[in-house]
């Protein structure tokens, strides 16, 4: 039910979210490109029957990369 939730939010990088949940505890895994997408699969699974607490272990990874000029 969390993971079909973080399906439907449009937001494609949420889609490779793995959810588990035991004991009312809904733990969730992965990678995302910001912090924003971090608290929104957070908010989107907050307010899920029988789920007491999350633990949000989603790992931001930028793709961004400066680049430094070479010197000559």
């Amino acid at each position: 039910m969390a993971e079909a939730r973080l399906r439907r939010s449009g937001y494609s990088a949420l889609r490779d979210v793995i959810c588990l949940y035991q004991d009312g505890l809904l733990t969730l895994r992965g990678t995302v490109p910001t912090h924003y997408l971090k608290q929104v699969a957070q908010h989107r699974v907050t307010d899920l029957e029988g789920v007491r607490g999350i633990r949000n272990l989603i790992e931001v990874t930028s793709s961004f990369r400066q680049e430094v000029p070479a010197v000559l």
